[in-house]
């Protein structure tokens, strides 16, 4: 346990240090929300080439 010298009420545990796990859901939800708008876009896209053909 590491403790801060500052303030010794503020400690945490040794070894951590990596990117925040909101940051992390934060990056995944964007991803997913650019996939999820991908996939319109070429489900559009998809329709409209249909309508052209006919």
């Amino acid at each position: 346990m590491l403790y801060d010298r500052d303030d010794p009420g503020h400690s945490y545990p040794e070894g951590e240090g990596g990117i925040p796990l909101v940051l992390a859901a934060l990056a995944f939800m964007m991803a997913g929300g650019f996939s999820i708008t991908g996939l319109v876009i070429m489900l559009r896209k998809g329709t409209t080439e249909e309508d052209f053909l006919a």
